[in-house]
């Protein structure tokens, strides 16, 4: 495992420094690996701190928040919480679900979401639907969340709102195709 960290590490720093470039170089390797190697991926930190190797835990996370920066904070905290720190997992992607960064407040709410915290994840998500809708680029995201919530134990006043808020995006996703 030394090696193969040692090796990923010293391949960051070959990165293009440019974002868009980076953005661009990383968005091309993840699709040609597939998506079920990415999602290996999506769930190796979280692995790694289950099974007790937090050093490797950590530096796995340095190693996607490098590639993905808009995961910054939402991987730490779902490894965290895999860590058993529960809590303090909680706390932080419940701080990232208010950030400006719409990609991250809407990784860190969907992070809830699958830490199977369905209540906290649908109202941090209505919460946050101005903000979404401000932003777009999210539409469909937004819908897929709310219709996934919306099928989980929460609270049946969650329920309507999230079918509403679904209903919303969806809408707001075709019209914007429309206009485009």
């Amino acid at each position: 495992r030394e090696t193969r960290f040692t090796v990923v590490e010293g391949l960051l720093k070959r990165l293009p420094a440019e974002a868009h470039r980076a953005r661009a170089f990383v968005d091309d390797l993840f699709m040609a690996v597939g998506e079920e190697l990415v999602e290996e991926f999506d769930e190796t930190a979280e692995l790694l701190a289950a099974e007790n190797l937090d050093a490797l835990a950590e530096r796995f996370v340095k190693i996607e928040e490098t590639l993905f920066p808009e995961r910054v904070g939402v991987v730490r905290a779902t490894m965290r919480a895999a860590k058993g720190e529960q809590k303090e997992a909680l706390a932080e992607l419940t701080r990232l679900a208010t950030v400006d960064n719409a990609e991250q407040r809407f990784l860190a709410i969907n992070s809830l979401a699958r830490l199977e915290q369905f209540e906290l994840a649908a109202e941090q998500l209505y919460a946050s639907s101005a903000f979404f809708e401000q932003h777009g680029g999210f539409d469909h995201d937004v819908a897929e969340l709310a219709v996934g919530l919306a099928g989980e134990q929460v609270a049946a006043a969650h329920k309507r709102k999230l079918a509403d808020l679904a209903e919303k995006f969806l809408a707001l996703a075709n019209e914007r195709s429309e206009e485009a």
